[in-house]
């Protein structure tokens, strides 16, 4: 049966790995910023074919040199972060949209003499019912004995 798709144009890690270096040294020589986008328009590959290769979906043997390339850009935006006199902004944007990282959110939620606070609180829980939850969906979540309506201790992991 004939083989369907394009022939992979990487047939190697060393290969892929060679070009990879290739556009972050000529990135750093240039004082150029290091971006997923540039390194694949660098390796002739799509997005989606790099994400496939990150998913193991895709030319599997290129896959730990594909991880090693998405946390090099990743940790440029990082960086991008500490720099002095840059504005974080577009480095905090590409974090979040790129890399998957969020930021956390909390809130707490009394109970009698408890309080729970939800890090990154699941969506569907009816507050107003909470009396009633017997199952809480994954969240991060401590619980915190009040006395008289004050916190008086830590709170503790759940």
């Amino acid at each position: 049966m004939a083989r369907r798709g394009k022939k992979p144009k990487y047939k190697s890690p060393g290969t892929f790995r060679r070009a990879m270096n290739k556009y972050f040294d000529e990135r750093i020589e240039k004082g150029k910023p290091i971006t997923l986008p540039g390194l694949c328009l660098h390796l002739k590959i799509t997005k989606g074919y790099l994400g496939e290769i990150l998913r193991g979906k895709k030319a599997e043997h290129l896959q730990e040199v594909a991880t090693e390339a998405k946390l090099i850009c990743e940790n440029y935006a990082v960086e991008r972060l500490y720099t002095k006199g840059a504005n974080p902004a577009g480095a905090i944007f590409l974090l979040k949209t790129s890399f998957g990282h969020k930021e956390r959110e909390e809130e707490d939620l009394k109970l009698g003499g408890i309080t729970i606070r939800f890090a990154n609180p699941p969506k569907s829980i009816d507050y107003a019912k909470a009396e009633k939850i017997t199952e809480i969906p994954d969240s991060d979540i401590t619980c915190t004995p009040s006395k008289a309506g004050r916190d008086t201790e830590k709170p503790s992991k759940v």
